[in-house]
């Protein structure tokens, strides 16, 4: 997987390293999206990037110094993505 960001890729070969990949899509999925009601217009989902990104830096930023904001973002944004494909 390539990312726009050297700190976003660094954080996705930690995951991979670590075999954290399934279980982080998985948390997204189940803690960080949920359904929307019928009546609300967009996408069928509902996404907490905020929060997705402040557990995965609570995870994660031991073992990636310096990463910023929209490197986790993106990371959470590639999460989302997949958690979406599984659901």
């Amino acid at each position: 997987m390539r990312f726009s960001s050297t700190k976003a890729q660094e954080i996705y070969e930690r995951m991979r390293i670590g075999g954290k990949i399934n279980y982080s899509v998985g948390l997204a999925g189940k803690r960080f999206m949920t359904d929307k009601a019928q009546d609300q217009p967009g996408p069928k989902w509902n996404y907490d990037g905020p929060g997705l990104r402040e557990e995965l830096k609570r995870q994660l930023a031991s073992s990636v110094k310096d990463a910023g904001d929209p490197d986790w973002d993106e990371i959470a944004k590639w999460l989302f993505d997949l958690a979406t494909l599984a659901k």
